[in-house]
């Protein structure tokens, strides 16, 4: 959709010259919690364990937490993609700094890497659709973004900085000029996002909304949605396999489970026969597609009753009265600190304003992605609020 700058190599030392600036003010700001190993939530220390559980020999696919609850030992949820960076840099480390010390610089380490791996996505875009000084300002935003920092800072090693990084890969993939190519590359990040926690499928529902609306808009350009499902169901089904193997098959509503799979798999392969017929109008591509979707519905709710309602739907009263209402990052901004939503609030209405008028002012392919991208963040912004 969006060619590239001029063939001008992308400016990988401006970002990285960025990224290095942000990380010193990072380890700066949170020395204090670092010295004294003050993780900003009990999920990274709890992260921390079970990578180490990992390393002491817990096998690969048993995902029991035998510290919590020792004669029930529950099953942990947590994907072990996001697993893979952190022991691999503890275990690059131990031999050189020590077991404690080793440890200690990976989970400071890792999710510096997980800023920059995430500037030079947006830093890529920012080049493609501007120019080198737009690409450097987009990384500093970043650095500018509290609640993204929030989730990218030193001992921050839980999944949301990981989630982040897929969603803005598929975004990029969106600006692919090869349909096909590139629906599968987006519908692989937004695969590997999902296999990390299901909080992604919104996000993936929002891409396939405007992935349709290409379809709807210039029959050419069908095979988005389609690649993107089907590469989607294909990388999920095999993570799957990869990172949880075949012991549990069962339905569960708060992680990729085999019936969200199927789900994906009916949606993707009917996306497709409906795109292999050519010249169909569009109340028929939405009647077919809508109803496979109703179709797939159906399967889930027959399934996994328990699932339609969320994956908090079956918490225990008194459990969602005392933890889950008490947790505001998964509470609405109605019931935020008015201090505590007031910025993000402020700053997502001035980026959707920001897109309008990039919308409104361009011409030609640069008007229809810039249209499809105000779809994207006006509805991250509705689904945040």
């Amino acid at each position: 959709m969006v060619a590239d700058t001029a063939n001008e190599p992308t400016p990988w030392r401006r970002i990285l010259l960025v990224w290095l600036g942000i990380s010193v003010l990072l380890l700066a700001i949170n020395w204090r919690s670092i010295a004294e190993s003050r993780f900003l939530d009990p999920d990274d220390m709890l992260r921390l364990v079970q990578v180490r559980d990992l390393i002491g020999g817990q096998g690969w696919f048993d995902l029991h937490q035998y510290r919590i609850d020792p004669a029930a030992s529950p099953v942990m949820h947590w994907s072990r993609i996001v697993d893979v960076p952190i022991a691999l840099a503890m275990l690059l480390l131990r031999p050189l700094f020590g077991p404690e010390l080793g440890d200690h610089i990976a989970v400071v380490l890792v999710p510096l890497f997980t800023l920059l791996v995430l500037m030079a996505v947006a830093g890529r875009m920012a080049f493609r659709l501007f120019d080198r000084e737009v690409a450097t300002f987009a990384c500093l935003s970043i650095g500018f973004s509290p609640l993204l920092l929030m989730q990218l800072q030193p001992l921050r090693i839980d999944h949301h900085g990981w989630q982040i990084v897929c969603f803005l890969a598929a975004t990029s993939a969106l600006m692919h000029r090869d349909p096909r190519r590139g629906g599968a590359v987006a519908g692989m990040a937004v695969a590997i996002g999902l296999s990390i926690s299901l909080e992604v499928l919104p996000l993936a529902a929002i891409i396939g909304a405007v992935l349709l609306l290409r379809w709807l808009r210039d029959p050419a350009q069908r095979w988005w949605l389609p690649s993107f499902l089907l590469a989607l169901a294909g990388t999920i089904a095999a993570l799957f396999v990869a990172t949880r193997g075949l012991g549990d098959l069962s339905a569960h509503c708060d992680v990729a489970s085999p019936i969200h799979i199927a789900f994906l798999g009916i949606v993707a392969v009917a996306s497709a026969a409906i795109a292999a017929i050519p010249r169909l109008p569009r109340w028929a591509i939405l009647a077919l597609l809508g109803a496979a979707g109703l179709g797939g519905i159906a399967l889930f709710a027959h399934a996994a009753p328990q699932c339609p309602g969320g994956p908090f739907g079956n918490l225990d009263p008194m459990v969602r009265q005392y933890w889950y209402n008490n947790v505001l990052e998964g509470r609405p901004i109605w019931v935020q600190p008015a201090a505590f939503a007031f910025a993000p609030a402020l700053q997502g209405i001035i980026a959707v304003a920001a897109v309008f008028q990039l919308w409104r002012t361009s011409q030609g392919e640069r008007r229809i992605w810039w249209f499809d991208y105000l779809l994207l963040i006006a509805g991250t912004f509705c689904l945040g609020l």
